[in-house]
Order: C-alpha cells, then sequence, then structure tokens
C-alpha cells in the first residue's frame, strides 16, 4: 500500500499557490489520491463526453459542487486538515481521496525502498505523522538541524 508522509511543524508556513487539478475522464478522477495543503485551492475539470457531480460528505470540510458538463471545471478552496473520500453523485464507482495537511511540508513515498525526501525543512522540533489510509497513523518526534539533513528510520509494522 501507499505510505505518505506528513509534517506536522510548531512554525506556520503558507499553503502553496498552485492549484492541482484532479481530472474527470474516463467516469474515474485522475488522479484518484492526491496530497495537498490545508488552505491550497484545488480544480476539477470536467474533461469528460458525460456530466460529473464532484462532492464529500468527509468531516474536514463536506461540500457539493453540483452537476457540471464536459469543458467546465470548479474550484474549491480546501480549508480544514483532514481526509475528503471525494465521490460523484452520478457514477458510483467515481472515488478519490484527498489527504490536506496541515503545513506545505510533506511528501509521498515512492520508491521500492520506502524512502521520502522533504526539502527545505526549516529548523526545528517537529512531529512526523505517518499516514496511510489502512495503517494506523503513527507520530514521531524529530529535530531539523540547521543547514543538515535529518535522516529518520521509521520501522513499519502492519
Amino acid at each position: 500500500g501507499r505510505v505518505d508522509v506528513v509534517g506536522d511543524p510548531v512554525v506556520e508556513l503558507p499553503a502553496p499557490t498552485t492549484v492541482p487539478r484532479i481530472s474527470q475522464r474516463g467516469a474515474r478522477f485522475e488522479p484518484a489520491f492526491m496530497v495537498v495543503s490545508a488552505g491550497q485551492t484545488v480544480a476539477w475539470p470536467n474533461d469528460d463526453r458525460i456530466a460529473h457531480n464532484v462532492y464529500s460528505t468527509s468531516a474536514p470540510g463536506p461540500f457539493d459542487l453540483g452537476l457540471y458538463p464536459q469543458g467546465e471545471e470548479r474550484r474549491l478552496k480546501l480549508e480544514a486538515p483532514g481526509v475528503m473520500r471525494i465521490h460523484c453523485s452520478v457514477h458510483s464507482a467515481m472515488n478519490a481521496l484527498i489527504l490536506v495537511t496541515p503545513t506545505p511540508l510533506w511528501a509521498i513515498v515512492e520508491g521500492s525502498d520506502g524512502s521520502f525526501r522533504i526539502p527545505r525543512v526549516p529548523a526545528g522540533d517537529y512531529v512526523l505523522t505517518i499516514w496511510n489510509d489502512v495503517l494506523p497513523e503513527r507520530k514521531l518526534e524529530v529535530v531539523v538541524e540547521p543547514e543538515q539533513t535529518t535522516k529518520v528510520n521509521l520501522p513499519l509494522d502492519g
């Protein structure tokens, strides 16, 4: 399974200004998984030949973008951290998941060796949170020294 790493810093950092996109194409959300920072806006273009609806009932911020046709796009600013399960009311098989982090300091583990890298982390004390959709959340205290690379070994069970 996919393991995602989220840092909860003592310092506050602004949300990125980039606008990631989750396309509706082939009666699917693409990508079906995304990580964004709280306060970041997500674009939802309908690139399909049929109308779709994008909604979520998830606790961080329920929303319903309504039904809209091909060529239209809706945008939504995701304010609160948490797990957003996304659906289409027209097509029950259309599902996506967005992890909204409290910080822009995050990484997705992509290699088979489980490695990740979070660049340009300011010096300070952090709580590193390991999140996975099926495993229990894990937390680890990490101290980042000025101008140093901090290495963290995270044994994952389960």
